[in-house]
């Protein structure tokens, strides 16, 4: 027979602070960070979050995706700025550009339709990124764009 100790470890918790916000009460424990509430939705910063979650996945459908011609002195503008292109392997799949409050990906042929991205102008080819949460948005329908060009 086998003697089985458990041990109890004792966990300690901050301690919860009450705040009162827009007349409700909230809580959560000291020394945490809050969540973000800020929305970002200026072009240049959400082009920067594409290229950057492009670049760092690199399993899957993207792994053979890539930025190219970035130009990084790129500034938004109300006719919108050509900010980078995005391939797979050396086929261009869309152009980005900049403009002050959103960023337009223009693919070469119309992607599949997308509920999260709305189509800009009409045009089947071309979505809009208005904020850096539908960032997820356009990097899994470039995803799928790239699996079209690449299906092994």
């Amino acid at each position: 027979m086998s003697n089985n100790f458990i041990v109890a470890q004792r966990t300690f918790l901050p301690t919860p602070v009450s705040t009162a916000v827009g007349g409700r009460r909230s809580y959560r424990y000291a020394n945490t960070p809050r969540m973000v509430t800020d929305k970002i939705t200026d072009g240049k910063r959400i082009a920067q979050l594409l290229a950057s979650e492009i670049t760092g996945l690199e399993t899957g459908a993207l792994e053979h995706v890539s930025v190219t011609d970035a130009d990084p002195d790129a500034m938004p503008a109300d006719t919108g700025t050509f900010a980078f292109r995005i391939a797979s392997e050396e086929t261009i799949i869309a152009e980005v550009f900049l403009y002050p409050e959103y960023v337009e990906l223009q693919f070469n042929d119309p992607p599949p339709e997308s509920a999260a991205l709305q189509t800009s102008n009409s045009e089947a080819s071309v979505r809009q990124v208005t904020s850096g949460a539908e960032v997820k948005a356009a990097v899994d329908l470039i995803a799928t764009v790239a699996k079209s060009h690449h299906p092994s």
